[in-house]
């Protein structure tokens, strides 16, 4: 089942729901579909979904989706072939499309806002940030189209240069994201995204402030709060309060309905929050909430092997410091074993792991195959729980090692091509342990 939203993109088809259907059931269709898409097995569909979902929730944004819908066959062909370019990753195919509807259609809003999503994935950020600029100059009013600017401005962040540049990028966002709550106060999302910003500046503390106004705000914390509570403790893991964490997970517990639904998908994206932890090593933090899943959904065993895994981590987190400082043990096999930690456990992390093996076969004519054996047998001896989470891996690379000490540099070439088919072999025995959760 995963992936099929792909195959169609009208956005009520993906939801299941009817153009005349009110916002309330786009929210249930979305809690209901969410757990078939769960991010950490199909991060495409989950996404697909989201977008649906965030354009039909706001009754602007769905105004105009349909009334660019309403535009004929032609365009509607035009949008499935840019929706598929996306899914696919072809995004200058996608771009060259959404700026053919938007000359066709006289500019819609919604070929706008897709857009400069597609140049924005392109990483052509200057060029996403003028087309959504002109969006907002021409429909101001409509809160979705704001949050992606912003959105936008905060991507861009890292490719910028100077403290000031980078300031000014997120007080423009801050002012987008404030016009949408000023738009429709009840919207919980440019909240969490006015947090992030306070995050990314290092200040949990004004983030979080931002998600208690989010909350509760009908005297009570509920369903509807769900999104801002995750993030909340998301906020709160960057401050070393386990009292905090605590409560807040006791909150989130409580905001959700003794229903099948709603605890499936609050799992699902329990786990979507706690994999941006992992990414970022607040590792204790990120097992608690899987604990937090695994507890609230209807079926907690699909959550034992990533506990398993995460307590592997946390283990080998509690190494870490020691093995990255370890003289005796050298840079490349360090580098592996940071992306492999990564990968074993967080969902796919492609480029880094490519780059970090690309790097260590570049530097293998440097390196003495005794130097890489003296390395492994040191993390298995010293660092057992490093050693163990990648344990398939190191043992194939520790026994080959053992066979081509003394060869010649053939040896070398040999080894290369034989570590490229232990690494892919690898990477599936890795998807099918992590991602399928069973």
């Amino acid at each position: 089942m995963p992936g099929d939203v792909l195959e169609n993109r009208n956005l009520y088809e993906i939801l299941g729901v009817d153009r005349n259907d009110p916002s309330g059931a786009v929210h249930e269709a979305f809690v209901k579909l969410v757990p078939k898409y769960p991010p950490n097995k199909d991060l495409d569909g989950f996404r697909a979904l989201e977008t649906a979902y965030h354009t039909l929730m706001d009754p602007r944004a769905r105004e105009e989706y349909d009334n660019l819908m309403a535009c004929g066959p032609d365009v509607a062909g035009l949008m499935n072939s840019a929706f598929n370019s996306m899914a696919l990753g072809r995004f200058r195919r996608a771009e060259l499309l959404f700026k053919k509807i938007v000359d066709e259609t006289g500019g819609s809003s919604e070929a706008l806002k897709l857009l400069g999503m597609a140049q924005a994935e392109q990483g052509h950020f200057h060029d996403s940030i003028q087309t959504l600029t002109t969006l907002i100059e021409r429909f101001p009013n409509v809160p979705l189209y704001r949050i992606v600017l912003g959105n936008m401005l905060m991507a861009r962040l890292e490719s910028l240069e100077g403290e000031d540049a980078k300031a000014h990028a997120i007080k423009r966002a801050r002012e987008q994201y404030e016009k949408a709550i000023e738009l429709d106060a009840g919207n919980i999302a440019p909240y969490i995204e006015i947090s992030r910003t306070y995050l990314r500046e290092d200040d949990p503390v004004k983030a979080f402030e931002w998600i208690e106004r989010s909350t509760g705000r009908k005297g009570r914390v509920a369903f509807g709060d769900f999104e801002a509570l995750i993030f909340g403790y998301v906020v709160l893991a960057y401050q070393p309060d386990l009292k905090k964490l605590t409560e807040q997970a006791n909150k989130i517990e409580s905001s959700i309905p003794d229903d099948v639904e709603a605890r499936a998908f609050a799992s699902t994206q329990i786990v979507y929050a706690s994999l941006g932890l992992l990414h970022d090593r607040k590792i204790e933090a990120a097992r608690e909430l899987v604990v937090l899943a695994s507890k609230v959904s209807p079926n907690p065993k699909e959550f034992r092997t990533m506990l398993r895994a995460f307590s592997d981590a946390v283990n080998a987190e509690s190494e870490w410091a020691r093995f990255k400082s370890d003289p005796e043990i050298i840079v490349p096999i360090k580098d592996m074993a940071g992306s492999l930690f990564e990968y074993v456990i967080l969902r796919p992390n492609v480029d880094r792991f490519e780059n970090a093996t690309r790097e260590f076969f570049e530097k293998l004519d440097e390196i003495e195959i005794r130097d890489v054996v003296i390395s492994l047998e040191r993390m298995k001896k010293i660092y057992p729980y490093t050693w163990k989470i990648n344990r398939d891996f190191w043992n194939h690379m520790l026994k080959l090692g053992h066979g081509f000490i003394g060869q010649t540099q053939t040896g070398k070439f040999r080894l290369v091509w034989i570590l490229w088919v232990i690494i892919f072999l690898n990477i599936l025995v890795l998807l099918s342990r992590i991602t399928g959760c069973h």
